[in-house]
């Protein structure tokens, strides 16, 4: 599939930035940059699903030789690079609190996620639906447009929970902007909860879509399992 590409200004400012940084402190070094940035570019145009999701949907590609990664978003033939971040900061805060092993739970083609947030290293749990989308067409337009003028205004979707007998229970999660991820406002809540369950019900509504998934959890969140080895945001 061909995507057409949009780069948000931010991540152009970020480009301007960094160029004017390498090519002051060495003549022809932020050219060099320039190439190895085009050469990721180009990269993620050729294998745009080649990169795991992570946070909000987005994805992410660390370029040659510079300490740079490029986070960039696809969503219904478009691929939108995000920023244009240093990874210095990410390397040294993975290296004094090395995160745990993600956990996975499945049912049918609901895949909920339990992992460490790189960007708030925080838990971070998201329930992704596998071949199914939460946003119409015409949903993924007005979000294009209001990205195209800066705004990410968040949509959300009606999640009913029932963790053992408890009573059920109805949150807002937000979707990503692909339509496809949900995640609880406050996920550090949501996982103390689960590590004290047995299983989990869940219901996915919003419009005409609808989903629903049964995640066994008995014995399968470690009692020390810490979403960021260590420390865990609130």
């Amino acid at each position: 599939m061909k995507y057409r590409v949009i780069v948000r200004p931010e991540a152009e400012d970020d480009l301007k930035g960094a160029f004017s940084w390498y090519e002051d402190n060495r003549v022809g070094l932020g050219y060099d940059f320039l190439l190895q940035v085009n050469a990721g570019l180009n990269f993620i145009m050729r294998n745009p699903e080649i990169h795991l999701i992570e946070y909000k949907g987005t994805r992410k590609h660390i370029i040659k030789r510079f300490p740079y990664k490029i986070i960039y978003l696809i969503a219904k033939g478009l691929l939108w690079p995000m920023r244009l971040l240093p990874i210095q900061d990410t390397v040294n805060k993975v290296a004094s609190y090395p995160p745990s092993q993600p956990i996975t739970f499945k049912s049918g083609n609901l895949e909920m996620i339990l992992r460490c947030n790189d960007e708030t290293q925080g838990p971070e749990i998201f329930i992704y639906i596998r071949d199914g989308q939460l946003l119409t067409d015409i949903e993924h337009d007005k979000i294009r447009d209001r990205i195209m003028k800066g705004s990410f205004d968040s949509e959300f979707a009606k999640v009913k929970l029932q963790l053992n007998a408890n009573p059920t229970r109805v949150e807002s999660w937000e979707i990503d902007l692909t339509g496809q991820i949900i995640s609880p406002l406050k996920p550090h809540i949501f996982l103390t909860e689960m590590r004290n369950a047995s299983f989990l019900e869940v219901n996915i509504s919003r419009g005409e879509f609808h989903y629903s998934g049964h995640f066994l959890l008995k014995n399968k969140i470690p009692p020390h399992w810490v979403p960021c080895g260590g420390r865990e945001a609130k």
